[in-house]
């Protein structure tokens, strides 16, 4: 933890016109993985704005990397996917004030980076995943939700709730002899599973590593290999985020040339005018019926709205 908040330190006193955002995440333990704290990458998605990704392991150290570098740092985003029963994210917030803190899902990230990358190439491939765990899960709801037909797989031994309700949510999880190989294979499991990996593979066939485990059984699966990289989509996330805070506060009425305008989902009176900025108008959205509609929609520039009245 020290060489954290060490590092953390030391970058922001070598580039004092730095802006820092943290970003407290965690993952799923397994006995052959270290639960040292590390730092996963700083990387810059704006102009002397870096966002630095850590892996914690438990709440304790989360508060008390928070507590030693909160005052250097612009926002915190806190992880709160439940895939470590020793990082309680709600046990961390409620030690700080909230103003700066927000929730981040590196898996959901994940996921959503994986079918945007994979969607022009998904509809006609036979896919597998891997795993029963939140990721796992995760993966397999959106495949189905765009309607993509895949298999899953984890070894029978494994009794744990998650892979209940995989089962109970898809029902394909049973491997054969008679399957044929599959062009894309999606491992969410930090350790090898006890199954013959080239059996379910052809020469052509992907095999994505999104566990983040080093595997030594990757060196010998005969077709393409490839490791997720999530970075790109968490600072694409993170920038998204701050461009809407920087933007959220436009929520408001006032009087405006004798008659109210309002804006951000400022649900008016009959009659107001609402526009895209009350603070500083430029186009009338429409004129609001005082229950959330509209009377009538414009969209048109204010000066051409006042011109008209």
């Amino acid at each position: 933890m020290n060489s954290l908040i060490k590092f953390i330190s030391e970058f922001k006193n070598k580039n004092p016109h730095y802006s820092l955002s943290l970003g407290v995440c965690t993952t799923a333990i397994n006995s052959n993985k270290s639960t040292k704290p590390y730092i996963s990458f700083p990387r810059e998605y704006k102009k002397n704005n870096f966002y630095i990704h850590c892996i914690i392991f438990n709440s304790a150290e989360a508060i008390l990397l928070i507590k030693k570098v909160k005052l250097i740092i612009k926002n915190i985003y806190i992880d709160i996917e439940p895939k470590n029963i020793n990082f309680d994210w709600q046990e961390i917030v409620k030690n700080f004030s909230r103003e700066n803190i927000f929730p981040i899902q590196p898996n959901k990230i994940t996921i959503n980076g994986l079918i945007i990358n994979l969607m022009k190439d998904l509809s006609s491939k036979k896919v597998l995943v891997l795993g029963s765990g939140n990721l796992a899960f995760s993966l397999c709801i959106e495949l189905r939700n765009v309607n993509l037909d895949f298999n899953w797989f984890v070894e029978k031994s494994r009794n744990t709730i998650s892979k209940k309700k995989m089962v109970y949510y898809f029902p394909k999880n049973t491997l054969t002899e008679k399957f044929e190989p599959f062009d894309y294979i999606i491992n969410t499991v930090p350790v090898g599973l006890n199954i013959e990996y080239n059996s379910l593979v052809h020469k052509d066939s992907i095999f994505i590593e999104v566990s983040g485990a080093s595997l030594k059984f990757l060196n010998h699966i005969n077709c393409k290999k490839m490791r997720f990289d999530v970075s790109p989509f968490l600072i694409g996330a993170i920038s998204s985020h701050e461009k809407i805070l920087s933007q959220n506060n436009n929520f408001g009425r006032i009087n405006y040339k004798n008659k109210f305008i309002c804006s951000g989902g400022f649900i008016g009176n009959k009659g107001d005018i609402i526009v895209d900025d009350y603070k500083r108008p430029k186009f009338v959205i429409g004129i609001s019926d005082g229950n959330g509609g509209f009377i009538k929609r414009y969209n048109i520039l204010i000066s051409e709205y006042f011109k008209n009245e």
